[in-house]
């Protein structure tokens, strides 16, 4: 059986298979007809042609809106399952995600992904398995931090558009108290966003500037800019207003855990930050972390 996790996530595409890590960006721009000569491989999806990832940043449709998500995870998927050099036409048994700010929408996300048709090839021989964002994470650090599982533990899965809080107490996810919110890496990107209109003159799209974020700077003229007095700015205001909601919140819950995770993509905010207890970060790339534990679900579930 072919087997992939992924994490369809605003910012972008984690995956991992038998054989590979990776991801792209969740990018996606419909293929001009003006553009005469282009040798970037196009996606025909509902009878448009369209770009994903690399190919697609310049002109991308903003991802902050969870529309987006459901109208062109298919898209997301298939351009994951051709990455990964898997037959999407086969059988393919696929774990992903969702955060808990769209959980009740779960379902329809799910339909969406069990039958399509991309560039004339059918996708529907899908065994989908669909969790909670951060669970992935509690999975993946229990690999190699076992005690976890007889503690109170509090993940903090910080990601491009979602910041979803869940506790686990001796494994067992405490539902109830779990929540979520829109306040993820995107404020920060927000803030760059406006820093180089003012300072450059650029009308950069979102997801160029989610580039210019995560390498540190931007291009001006020919010349690379560097961002990262800027950016660090950012990231102190960013840490400490998220880590203001966490403990308000739910004072007693946060008070009472004995260890936080910390990760997504907006984890390597944080790895300067301050905490009053132990604090654990997953081991290698943060942002693949709830894909690794996904992994694990798909491998034994």
């Amino acid at each position: 059986m072919q087997l992939l996790a992924t994490d369809i996530g605003f910012g972008s595409v984690k995956s991992h298979s038998s054989n590979s890590i990776f991801k792209f960006p969740s990018a996606v721009s419909m293929l001009k007809s003006s553009i005469i000569d282009n040798t970037a491989e196009k996606y025909n999806f509902r009878g448009i042609d369209y770009l994903v990832g690399e190919e697609a940043l310049r002109d991308a449709y903003e991802t902050r809106d969870y529309l987006f998500l459901e109208k062109f995870a298919p898209l997301l998927l298939f351009k994951a399952i051709e990455e990964a050099e898997l037959d999407p036409s086969s059988p393919l048994k696929i774990a992903t995600g969702l955060s808990l700010l769209n959980w009740d929408k779960k379902e329809q996300f799910a339909e969406v992904l069990k039958d399509y048709t991309i560039n004339n090839t059918r996708v529907s021989k899908l065994d989908l398995l669909l969790l909670p964002q951060g669970k992935g994470i509690y999975l993946d650090c229990l690999k190699s931090n076992v005690e976890i599982q007889d503690e109170l533990v509090m993940v903090i899965d910080i990601g491009y558009n979602t910041l979803d809080i869940i506790p686990f107490e001796k494994g067992r996810p405490l539902a109830s108290e779990a929540w979520a919110s829109t306040f993820g890496v995107n404020i920060m990107v927000s803030e760059l966003q406006k820093y180089i209109v003012k300072e450059y003159g650029l009308s950069l799209s979102e997801a160029k500037v989610n580039e210019a974020y995560q390498n540190r700077h931007v291009k001006f003229a020919g010349e690379k800019r560097d961002l990262s007095i800027i950016i660090d700015e950012e990231k102190k205001k960013y840490t400490d207003q998220v880590m203001h909601k966490v403990r308000m919140k739910n004072s007693d819950l946060f008070n009472s855990a004995d260890t936080i995770i910390i990760a997504g993509g907006g984890a390597y905010a944080f790895e300067d930050y301050s905490f009053d207890r132990k604090t654990l970060f997953p081991k290698n790339n943060y942002e693949f972390s709830n894909v690794r534990g996904y992994f694990e679900s798909l491998k034994h579930g």
